[in-house]
């Protein structure tokens, strides 16, 4: 009787597989057999892969079961499948995919930790070789940040993310490094761009890992990664999340950990929806933390450059006291203190004027008489054209106009305008030319379309 049971077992793989679980060495005999015959039709499958073969995907579900039984028997075994899916990926038949698939989905509630890691570390590789780029996975993969194991919950983290760069970099280290960089780089933003627009539930996850770094006792990289996470499904999908604020709140300090990623995160996290009132506390903490002369000019320059990116999301958060006590830091003697309150000046002239004094906002031409207007000499000249420029790209002149010029006297001082956010337009209004010698610069262009108007020669 048991011989006769025995001699079935190869034809009953859920037997054998119940079987091998409780005692691998005695079932090694059997497992050998299934082994090569997992091997042959491994090899008829690359003659037609575009056919379908359940027997093949019985055994490829049976091997996985009892890997971990036969670790040294079984140790290619998972790149076998990875070769297979991004080799066939394109002519492989519906049905076989959808039973692997199905199986790594499965996979990541087993009971083996080792079999869950390995489980979703090949749906990330085929994810990111364009083999499983659909809703389906991502959402998958998402679950595997609610995991009990760190390093499985890390490995989610990162693939949204995208910051396994690294490991990239050491495996390929034989390649073309300039080459291989940017297509590094343009790689990462896809996936990182296609795998959080996929998510089915935003809110649900973001709202689930906020309640999980609240509940859990993790390190404080794994806490960082988890906000990253967050924050970018705040911005993103626009999403309310108002205790994400007060949370991150108390972290903002200079001595703080990680305190650059903290203000990238709060500056993720922002955007239109979120009220005012909530933002503004944190305003305020970057302001008395960051932005006081007792810190260094470093400090003191990033505490204005995260406000300044915080309104950029959500103006009304600043209050028109706190704006003008910020603008006064136009005057400091560091050069990277007066350069971020003069880039939060510009901010708020094209965002919200009216809570700036009236000497920081941009003078507007008001009702011009050209007729008039050219027989005044109202033009003032520092006898450097470049200077001239450079006083209007600084926001310290409204605009500039000058005539009969070489080229070298004018093609420092218009790029520096327009990279600086200003306008610079030839006399009759077209687009500027430094062959010309000609040009009327002004901080912005509706400013200098009416100063074309003033001059124009009829």
């Amino acid at each position: 009787m048991i011989r006769r049971k025995n001699n079935q077992l190869p034809e009953n793989l859920p037997q054998l597989q119940n079987l091998i679980k409780r005692d691998p060495l005695s079932y090694k005999d059997e497992f050998i057999q299934q082994k090569r015959h997992y091997e042959s039709l491994l090899s008829l499958f690359e003659l037609h892969p575009d056919e379908y073969n359940k027997s093949l995907v019985d055994l490829v579900m049976f091997m996985a079961q009892v890997s971990s039984c036969y670790p040294d028997s079984l140790k290619d075994f998972p790149q076998e499948l990875v070769n297979i899916l991004g080799t066939h990926n394109t002519v492989l038949h519906a049905e076989m995919r959808m039973s692997l698939q199905n199986f790594m989905y499965n996979m990541l509630n087993d009971s083996n930790k080792k079999a869950v890691k390995m489980s979703l570390n090949i749906m990330v590789e085929l994810y990111k070789k364009n083999v499983w780029r659909d809703a389906k996975t991502v959402n998958v993969i998402a679950t595997a940040m609610f995991s009990k194991v760190t390093k499985i919950m890390v490995t989610a983290l990162r693939f949204f993310l995208s910051s396994d760069e690294s490991k990239d970099d050491s495996e390929d280290s034989d390649s073309d490094d300039k080459s291989k960089k940017k297509k590094k780089k343009r790689t990462t933003l896809d996936n990182n761009f296609s795998a959080l627009h996929l998510i089915h539930d935003p809110q649900g996850i973001a709202e689930k890992l906020f309640k999980q770094i609240e509940t859990r006792n993790e390190k404080f990289e794994v806490k960082v990664l988890t906000l990253d996470v967050i924050s970018r499904l705040i911005g993103l999908h626009q999403l309310i999340l108002l205790n994400f604020y007060p949370f991150i709140q108390r972290f903002l300090q200079p001595h703080q950990k990680e305190v650059t990623k903290l203000l990238l995160f709060v500056a993720q996290a922002s955007h239109d929806l979120v009220p005012p009132d909530v933002l503004e506390p944190i305003l305020r903490t970057l302001v008395n933390n960051f932005v006081t002369e007792r810190n260094t000019s470093d400090v003191m320059a990033i505490g204005l450059n995260a406000v300044k990116e915080l309104c950029a999301k959500c103006p009304l958060a600043m209050n028109e006291d706190l704006l003008r006590d910020l603008v006064q830091y136009k005057n400091y003697r560091e050069r990277s203190v007066n350069m971020a309150a003069k880039s939060l000046i510009h901010l708020y002239r094209t965002s919200l004027p009216e809570l700036l004094h009236k000497r920081d906002r941009l003078n507007e031409v008001i009702n011009f008489d050209p007729n008039t207007f050219r027989y005044h000499e109202l033009i003032r000249s520092l006898g450097s054209a470049q200077l001239s420029l450079c006083m209007v790209a600084s926001g310290v002149w409204d605009a500039y106009h000058v005539e009969y010029l070489y080229p070298w006297d004018m093609a420092a001082g218009s790029l520096i305008i327009t990279e600086a956010g200003g306008s610079v337009l030839d006399v009759d209004g077209s687009n500027f030319d430094v062959e010309y010698g000609r040009c009327i610069a002004a901080g912005t262009e509706s400013l200098a379309r009416k100063l074309v108007e003033v001059f124009r020669v009829d």
